[in-house]
């Protein structure tokens, strides 16, 4: 099978890379529960497939029409509901036994810490249960909320599928942003959310105890395709979707770690219905043959080069590479790595490193067990940026002031037919919006700015008499350098992206503008990528917005938001 890689990386050489990790060695390892079902929402025979890098073993663990599987939360049973009864399998036996009946036609079913399963029932599944897997004791946990529902490992929280709904066990129920695929992670600690109509984009939101994050926190985008039964695995880190859309690959199952936003295609003419994660688990007895410092991600790719800020914290991860008569190895090295770097200039943990004081290249070197491995890492000076001065408009001519204030970010979401604040026309449509600022560029180089839109502003609006204009654009020095080139930026999941721009080391203006006067939904989101800096959210520290005393309550400071410039790939 191969590996997808995400946006940029998708010629041959980086798949197998990206796939098999460094040196052909298997960067991610782990067993998923498919059926050959024509589709996720048909039932077909039950399959576990096990991976290894780029290997697949496929054995049908149940022939017949099962609906729905999950892992047990160690991994060494599953569940699985077929012909209305829901049945417990022994991986090492392969003898499953019946637990209790269930009525939908089509269901998710989810195993506990407490050794239940959960699932919805009853008429337009609008009924969680609960079944005790030693006692077999049926009990109604949750009603109200109608369709399929993901319930956390705690049996604590859940979300239902359309629209996007999540609830505390019993208690108060929350909308969230999306239109469909509304999932719980096995944390509880976060949600999905489709956030197009094409189905090219998921979103991750965070579940506290004040509810759903207002916008998501990462995005899931689409290599190929439309994604459909988008949902966690057995850890918060993996999500697990069935590529529907053309025909012609469908159905195709993948994983998506959404962190990094990196995909593998598990299998084709598959729909995957869970996956449990082994990438750490070690055999007893392997030997370590080397270490490698790697960048955050399941493709192990080693850290070179590398650059940071003043006060900025990069991820990073030691992963250890080992052998053995079952094969290779490669899990990340939590405890036990040393560090031989120059404290004064960088602070290293097992999981970053952060810049201390401003320095050209420093060597850092990782020791574990007799193996090491070094990389560098240049420093630049702190971000002192404040973000975007950001004007709003109850036009759509950028005319009618309504409200400014600084925003860190351009990175927005606004449904269709509403504008970004009440004191804009009541909250509804139409309106515009103009961001400004001096862009600190701290390394000579070429640059890349990426602006992503939505159905609601990548469009043309009137303009003066039969003049049309586009609802979008980003000024790099006074010049346009990005918007509407005769079509649309469809399906409007990938940022679209300038051409490489030249820029020295100094401060430059950038302007952006958007404007949303229809029903559809609108998003503002503004990239870069350039020297030393993978594609990531630009504002915070790089942005001046030289505005004054302006209300600041849309975001974080600089400070805060300093992870938002860590490594979208």
């Amino acid at each position: 099978m191969k590996r997808i890689a995400r946006k940029s990386l998708l010629m041959a050489v980086a798949l197998s890379l990206l796939l098999s990790g460094t040196d052909g060695w298997a960067a991610v390892a782990g067993r998923a529960l498919l059926t050959d079902a024509p589709s996720r929402v048909k039932p077909g025979n039950l399959i576990l497939c096990t991976i290894s890098g780029d290997e697949r073993k496929f054995e049908t663990l149940v022939e017949g029409k099962v609906v729905d599987a999950r892992f047990s939360p160690d991994g060494k049973q599953v569940v699985y509901g077929a012909d209305g009864t829901i049945k417990i399998m022994d991986l090492k036996t392969r003898a499953s036994r019946d637990l209790g009946p269930y009525a939908a036609e089509f269901t998710y079913f989810n195993w506990g810490l407490d050794n239940k399963i959960y699932w919805s029932d009853g008429p337009e599944l609008r009924e969680i249960f609960s079944i005790d897997i030693g006692t077999k004791e049926k009990k109604s946990v949750h009603k109200g909320n109608a369709g399929r529902s993901t319930v956390s490992l705690d049996g604590k929280k859940a979300a239902w599928v359309m629209p996007p709904v999540c609830a505390v066990i019993g208690g108060k129920t929350y909308g969230f942003m999306g239109g469909c695929g509304g999932a719980v992670s096995p944390s509880g600690k976060y949600l999905t959310s489709n956030l197009t109509t094409t189905h090219n984009l998921m979103g991750i939101l965070t579940f506290d105890d004040n509810g759903p994050s207002s916008k998501p926190i990462a995005t899931v985008v689409a290599v190929r395709g439309s994604i459909n039964g988008f949902f966690f695995g057995r850890t918060d880190d993996w999500a697990c979707y069935t590529v529907e859309e053309p025909k012609e690959i469908s159905p195709t199952a993948y994983i998506a770690y959404w962190r990094t936003d990196d995909h593998i295609e598990i299998a084709k003419k598959h729909c995957i219905k869970d996956f449990f994660d082994e990438t750490d688990v070690l055999p007893a007895n392997a030997e370590l043959e080397k270490i490698v410092v790697c960048a955050e991600g399941p493709t192990n790719r080693p850290l070179a080069h590398e650059v940071t800020n003043v006060g900025v914290t990069r991820p990073l991860k030691v992963v250890g590479y080992y052998a053995s008569k079952d094969g290779h190895f490669t899990p990340q090295l939590r405890e036990g790595v040393t560090w031989k770097v120059d404290t004064a200039k960088l602070a290293m943990t097992s999981s970053t490193y952060k810049g201390v004081a401003e320095s050209g290249p420093v060597t850092v070197t990782a020791e574990y067990r007799g193996k090491s491995h070094s990389f560098d890492v240049s420093v630049l000076p702190a971000l002192t940026g404040d973000g975007f001065k950001a004007e709003y408009f109850s036009d759509e001519t950028f005319t009618k002031s309504a409200l400014t204030r600084v925003d860190p970010y351009v990175d927005f979401r606004w449904d269709g037919g509403a504008s970004p604040d009440r004191s804009i026309n009541n909250g509804r449509a139409p309106w515009s919006a103009r961001w400004t600022g001096r862009l600190d560029v701290q390394t000579d180089g070429e640059y890349v700015f990426h602006f992503l839109q939505a159905e609601g502003n990548d469009r043309w609006v009137k303009g003066e008499g039969t003049e049309k204009k586009s609802g979008w654009g980003v000024w790099i020095d006074d010049k346009l350098e990005i918007t509407i080139t005769g079509s649309w930026n469809y399906p409007w999941a990938k940022p679209k992206a300038s051409k490489p721009i030249t820029l020295k080391k100094g401060m430059h203006a950038i302007k952006v503008t958007t404007v949303g006067s229809s029903s559809q939904p609108v998003v503002a989101q503004l990239y870069w990528s350039g020297p030393g800096i993978k594609q990531s959210l630009l504002g915070g520290g790089y942005v001046r917005s030289d505005a004054g005393p302006a209300d600041k309550s849309q975001g974080d400071s600089a400070g805060d938001k300093a992870a938002k410039d860590q490594t979208k790939k």
